[in-house]
Order: structure tokens, then C-alpha cells, then sequence
């Protein structure tokens, strides 16, 4: 999808990116992730609207076929390896705060019960 977005909007097609990006979201989130679309609504987007779609992008396809973007493709898979990457490094981050969420608490257990006792003491309530 992040391709053919950028594909579309390179070839000035900003009104059949907003159609692709409606459909995306339409069946994509809030159909199989949200199931919030009605399946009617499901069924008509795929039996009436999207085949429009698919001939526009098939004459895209056809207009565009023989054009040499293989350094496109390259950038595209080096920003795709970075991506993993920053994911990867993302995940990692977070277990290194899990695991220091997990040495504060055992580390001030004592005073969390003290400061806990102290605030019953004072306020019964």
C-alpha cells in the first residue's frame, strides 16, 4: 500500500489514491480489524465498487508497464529493511523499560509499604 500511494500521488492521481485509501480502511480496519462494517456493506464495496478500481489500476499498470524504477524498488527495500530494523530496536526499548518498570518495583517495595501504612494511618478513610 505505502508504494502505491506514492505511486499514485507521482503520477498526480490524488482523487483514485483517496478511493484506494477509502477501500483500505473501509475492509481492511474497520471491516476485518474493527468489524464495524455492516456485511452489506462489505459486499457492496467488493461487488460494486472495487472492480472499478481494479480496471483503473489495470490501465495504470498497462500505462506504466516497461518503465524502469528498479532503483525505486531499491530505495523501497532498503526503507522496508530500515523499518524492521527501527522495529526491532523499538521492541527492545520497551523490554528495557519493562525490565526497569520491574527492578523499581521490587526496589521500593519496602517503601511503597511504608508510604502505603503512612496514608492509611493518616487518612482512614
Amino acid at each position: 500500500m505505502p508504494l502505491f500511494s506514492r505511486l499514485l500521488k507521482a503520477l498526480g492521481l490524488r482523487d483514485m489514491l483517496r478511493t484506494y485509501e477509502s477501500f483500505y480502511y473501509r475492509l481492511h480496519t474497520m471491516g476485518f480489524y474493527e468489524y464495524l462494517a455492516p456485511t452489506e456493506d462489505i459486499i457492496h464495496t467488493v461487488e460494486v465498487e472495487v472492480p472499478s478500481l481494479i480496471g483503473r489500476m489495470k490501465e495504470i499498470i498497462r500505462n506504466i508497464c516497461g518503465a524502469d524504477i528498479s532503483d525505486v524498488l531499491r530505495s523501497y527495500d532498503e526503507a522496508l529493511k530500515l523499518k524492521r530494523e527501527i522495529i526491532a530496536k523499538d521492541t527492545q526499548l520497551a523490554r528495557i523499560y519493562d525490565s526497569i518498570n520491574d527492578l523499581l518495583e521490587r526496589k521500593l517495595e519496602p517503601i511503597k509499604h511504608t508510604l502505603l501504612r503512612g496514608k492509611t494511618k493518616r487518612n482512614p478513610a
